[in-house]
């Protein structure tokens, strides 16, 4: 009896321990961490881009067509590079024009000139020159210029835009006569010619020799044509000033043609002609 109630204790006492240890467990929830990505964000630095326009205008000679010449600047004022820089320029009335571009390429008539520039670094500047003749006619000419960089925001486009108005002066000898009952004074005032001696010489293109009686032309409103001599030069006197149409044909070459500006008082030219095959 006694073993028995000694076993029961026991019995009663790892009961109690096993529950007391069973009500103490405490089960902690999990936890979960969530990581946000940064995002970044970039600025393109800002390039302030600037186009003029200047020019100058005469009057074409005999023919009395106006010449005009006038260059358009870009400049990029900075402080970032610009790129894919496009200009588009309107000279209307332009005819037998030449074109001569700082870097770049270009496409379209005077009526709509589109200029891609490309990149322009930070204080860097580009050029776009024209020098042409006028419709006849024609004594007043004007042209206007607009610029854009799409890649980069521009802080300043009250200078993206230029403008240019030339007048033609008339060239005219005036004479002035004063008499009185003793005398009689006659004062001439002359303009300074516009026509000039024109030089072109002909050369074989292989042999970098003269062409002899080498057939040269100039073509404008009027025509004007010179053979070459032993030296394969032809010699036109009293050109008047502007654009002309340079063709030259010789026996047993190829026909060459080019535009020629006649704008100072003396010009040459060389044009070499390629054999006939």
């Amino acid at each position: 009896m006694r073993k028995g109630l000694i076993f029961l204790a026991i019995v009663t006492l790892l009961v109690l321990a096993i529950g007391v240890q069973a009500t103490t467990q405490t089960t902690v929830p999990s936890t979960t961490t969530s990581t946000v990505p940064s995002t970044t964000t970039t600025t393109l630095p800002s390039a302030d881009l600037s186009v003029t326009m200047a020019g100058s205008a005469g009057p074409g000679g005999i023919t009395r067509e106006c010449t005009v010449r006038y260059t358009i600047t870009l400049t990029n004022n900075g402080p970032g590079t610009a790129t894919g820089v496009y200009v588009a320029n309107r000279a209307e009335n332009v005819q037998f024009y030449n074109i001569t571009l700082s870097q770049g390429t270009l496409a379209g008539t005077p009526d709509s000139f589109s200029w891609y520039v490309g990149d322009l670094a930070n204080g860097a500047t580009a050029t776009f020159t024209l020098s042409g003749t006028l419709v006849l006619g024609i004594t007043v000419f004007q042209s206007d210029t607009f610029l854009w960089a799409p890649n980069q925001p521009d802080p300043n486009t009250e200078n993206n835009r230029a403008s240019i108005t030339l007048s033609c002066p008339d060239p005219t000898t005036t004479t002035t006569t004063t008499t009185t009952t003793t005398t009689t004074t006659t004062t001439t005032t002359t303009i300074p010619s516009r026509e000039a001696t024109v030089t072109i010489s002909v050369l074989d293109e292989k042999t970098n020799s003269p062409v002899e009686d080498a057939e040269v032309k100039l073509k404008n409103q009027e025509k004007y044509a010179e053979d070459t001599n032993a030296e394969g030069k032809a010699v036109f006197s009293e050109i008047p000033f502007g654009t002309y149409e340079l063709v030259v044909e010789a026996k047993g070459y190829q026909r060459a043609a080019q535009k020629l500006i006649v704008e100072n008082s003396l010009v040459s030219a060389t044009v070499k002609l390629s054999s006939r095959r």
